[in-house]
């Protein structure tokens, strides 16, 4: 009995030429257009993922909206990173809950996302009527967040608001220095 040729070898082998056209033909004419360029080879079609920083208080107002009342809402923890020099940052996490349900909700180039929590968090709830915004916190110590005048560019931040008190934790090059804040004052602890 012959045996047949095994054809596996083939088929791979029409894939790979396929495979190799695809990428090194020229584009298409609306290819061409997007791309700006008629020169065939190989284009970069990726797209930056868009950066969005939110504020504070969009943020706040975001986690508010997803209870029945704002009165009844108690917020645990807030993380903030990628803070910018006015104090939005490109991402939030807080965790709240009130008599019901407790959340934590993310924000980030995504959007909103809400997900439930087993329980509540330990520790003290934060008095989010009588604490100051990062805005207001950067703009009081402005001299220690910001060190030198390009440092809002080549550092990263990150903030921690737990009780009444801020965490920041700033990252630089070869660096990492963590300030802590009084929330209510603005006013350097350690």
């Amino acid at each position: 009995m012959k045996k047949s040729p095994p054809i596996v070898f083939p088929v791979l082998l029409v894939l790979a030429c396929c495979l190799f056209a695809g990428c090194a033909s020229s584009p298409s004419g609306s290819q061409q257009a997007a791309a700006g360029t008629g020169t065939g080879g190989f284009h970069d079609v990726t797209t930056p993922a868009s950066v969005r920083n939110y504020s504070f208080e969009e943020v706040l107002s975001g986690v508010f909206d997803n209870f029945p009342s704002r009165d009844q809402t108690h917020i645990q923890m807030i993380s903030g990173d990628g803070l910018d020099t006015t104090g939005n940052a490109n991402s939030w996490l807080i965790f709240s809950h009130d008599q019901d349900r407790a959340i934590y909700v993310l924000y980030d180039n995504t959007g909103e996302k809400v997900s439930d929590w087993p329980s509540t968090l330990p520790g003290q709830e934060i008095p989010i009527n009588q604490i100051m915004s990062p805005k207001a916190l950067f703009e009081k110590n402005r001299d220690l967040v910001f060190s030198t005048p390009d440092a809002g560019s080549k550092e990263s931040r990150r903030l921690m608001l737990s009780g009444t008190n801020y965490t920041l934790t700033i990252t630089g090059k070869d660096t990492t220095k963590t300030l802590m804040f009084d929330a209510k004052t603005g006013v350097l602890t350690s």
